[in-house]
């Protein structure tokens, strides 16, 4: 039996979260999110996910720009992968975030 593909989704907005968890699982994917950069760093490395889908413009105290500067310099996370999102009036921009 093959293993589903773990993503993790990094966003402070309940419903994008919601909708895309949403998505993911119908397309087998096993779907983890958090809402703040704390969260984020706990489920990484409690669950090591094969992505994470990190907004980068969070409106907390710690950006998703840093959770991904410091998850590339963490030895341990070397090998996963990571995509960042900024949405701005409506569009939305990719930022890769990984090595």
């Amino acid at each position: 039996m093959q293993t589903k593909k773990s993503i993790l989704i990094v966003d402070d907005d309940k419903d994008y979260v919601e909708c895309l968890t949403i998505m993911l699982e119908a397309a087998g994917f096993d779907v983890s999110s958090a809402s703040n950069a704390t969260d984020c760093m706990t489920a990484v490395k409690r669950n090591k996910p094969d992505l994470i889908v990190l907004d980068i413009m969070m409106e907390k105290l710690v950006s998703g720009l840093h959770v991904g500067y410091e998850l590339r310099s963490d030895p341990a996370f070397k090998d996963s992968r990571g995509n960042g999102f900024r949405r701005c009036r409506g569009e939305r921009h990719r930022v890769r975030c990984r090595r």
